[in-house]
């Protein structure tokens, strides 16, 4: 139980910083004079923390619920696994069916096309950080 709780933390942290950098390459905060579009008025940085930390805690209480239905620890994280991955090609297509946000700042709007292309890699940072942070807390 101790270290489903700390991975999640861990992995929460993890995503929300890995996020909130690629959000501040794409607006051009990192590096000065250059920015692709400042979609801020539909991502910002609470709803990404928000997006992190509720994917993490429904991950470790999903993680914990079959780790008591399934003991042999090979196929519960198969499991978990491939219902993350599907979780998150779900979300993809979920995006990929939203109408565009209208926004306010006309340089966003001119790339609306690209919003997508810019939401979709965060949908995936979450579970790549559980994913990669999980070999190290289990030891």
């Amino acid at each position: 139980m101790k270290r489903i709780i700390l991975l999640s933390i861990y992995s929460a942290i993890l995503s929300s910083f890995v996020s909130i950098l690629y959000i501040s390459f794409y607006y051009g905060k990192l590096i000065a004079d250059f920015s692709i579009a400042d979609f801020s008025e539909s991502v910002n940085m609470k709803v990404l923390l928000m997006y992190n930390s509720i994917a993490f805690i429904t991950a470790g209480t999903i993680y914990f619920g079959l780790s008591k239905l399934v003991k042999k620890e090979a196929i519960l994280n198969f499991i978990f696994n491939f219902l993350t991955s599907l979780v998150t090609i779900s979300l993809v297509f979920v995006v990929l069916k939203t109408k565009d946000p209208v926004f306010k700042n006309e340089d966003a709007q001119l790339f609306i096309d690209y919003y997508k292309g810019f939401i979709m890699p965060l949908l995936f940072i979450p579970a790549l950080s559980w994913f990669t942070l999980k070999p190290i807390v289990e030891s």
